[in-house]
């Protein structure tokens, strides 16, 4: 499945809940959605995910699209310009995309063998990058400015806060 080139454009939201451009997802009947490519979408305006990857999915490529101006309304509904979390997640590729002014996190990522690279960041809240009970994840190449201006945290650019095997290194020049 490829979702490619379209506008999502979202403003005046007065609830965050289920307010997604892109969402991808299996089924709870371990049902996987296999084999897709989300690119050069733009995204804008949105309270709660931008793009959100679910459970029970593989082999997802995330590239270049752009997400700005993700608002965050309730901290019961945090914002991710790019969400990778649900039960049974693996082998998912974020290339080079651009985040510009999402409120509470950039990216979030959860599950295992995940690929964060080449992506740029710009004033995204308090965590560009959060990594949560990941494992096997590699995060290179990443551009993160303005991080910690906007969000209600202390902020830093990469926070890893549970996993094993990760690698988070800038690559060859």
């Amino acid at each position: 499945m490829r979702i490619a080139y379209t506008k999502h454009h979202n403003e005046g939201q007065i609830s965050p809940e289920r307010d997604t451009a892109i969402a991808v997802s299996g089924s709870s009947t371990h049902q996987y959605a296999e084999d897709i490519t989300i690119e050069g979408n733009y995204i804008e305006g949105f309270s709660y995910k931008g793009i959100i990857i679910g459970g029970y999915v593989r082999d997802v490529w995330v590239v270049n699209n752009v997400i700005k101006n993700m608002k965050l309304l309730d901290l019961s509904w945090t914002p991710d310009a790019i969400a990778v979390g649900g039960v049974n997640v693996e082998r998912v590729h974020i290339i080079g995309n651009k985040i510009i002014n999402s409120e509470y996190r950039g990216l979030f990522i959860s599950n295992k063998e995940i690929c964060v690279e080449g992506n740029q960041i710009y004033y995204s809240g308090d965590y560009p990058i959060w990594i949560d009970n990941g494992d096997f994840i590699t995060v290179r190449d990443n551009y993160i400015y303005g991080a910690a201006l906007i969000g209600p945290q202390s902020g830093s650019g990469i926070n890893v806060k549970e996993g094993k095997h990760i690698i988070i290194f800038k690559g060859r020049t």
